[in-house]
């Protein structure tokens, strides 16, 4: 790895990195708890929630990445539609944590972003769920922002084809890009494996920061 300050290309991961995703998982199990001790007749609801996840997590190393087929094959394994399915999925990954990924956000690490891209260097986030929402929820802009639902991708970590897409939009060599993630075995991995430095964050930011 050469010195942090030498890059020109900066990829940061999402869940995990920019924010400290044990307080939110903790945040969220408060509230669906909550919620679903008041609403029992839709516990189905958190299942397909539960197993998504867990599907997902086993799908990390398929070539392609549906998630309409998952959903439609949840809702049928529990006797929901997939309108229904995917609505609550939106719900509590993607809506309902929006506060508590702003709460949760590493300042430092959200400033230190800002001052890259005040440097010139290209900052880029890759996330294996929908960016937009929680870059906005925390005040975040990027040069870019890539994820599974992006065609050219359709993949998760640690499979290197969305690195791959990104080198190529970047169109750098790739040891002038530097990758910033929480997981060795995922996106450590898919940077191993198309020769990318890779940073490991497992502390704060100000803590870690070279």
């Amino acid at each position: 790895m050469k010195p942090y300050d030498t890059y020109q290309a900066y990829i940061f991961d999402l869940d995990g990195t920019l924010y400290d995703q044990g307080k939110l998982r903790l945040g969220m199990l408060k509230r669906l708890i909550g919620y679903y001790i008041r609403h029992p007749f839709r516990v189905r609801e958190l299942l397909v929630l539960f197993y998504y996840r867990k599907q997902r997590e086993k799908a990390d190393e398929a070539s392609g990445y549906d998630k309409r087929d998952l959903i439609q094959s949840l809702a049928r394994r529990f006797h929901m539609s997939p309108r229904q399915a995917e609505k609550a999925l939106d719900y509590w990954l993607l809506q309902n944590p929006l506060d508590l990924v702003r709460k949760c956000a590493d300042a430092d690490l959200l400033m230190e972003i800002k001052e890259l891209r005040k440097q010139g260097k290209v900052v880029v986030v890759y996330s294996d769920y929908p960016t937009a929402d929680k870059l906005r929820a925390m005040g975040v802009k990027a040069d870019y922002e890539f994820s599974p639902e992006d065609p050219a991708i359709n993949c998760l970590k640690p499979n290197p084809d969305g690195l791959k897409q990104i080198i190529s939009v970047l169109n750098l060599p790739v040891n002038e890009i530097l990758f910033i993630g929480d997981r060795e075995e995922k996106d450590g991995a898919c940077a191993k494996a198309v020769g990318m430095d890779f940073m490991l964050k497992r502390k704060p930011w100000k803590e870690l920061r070279p």
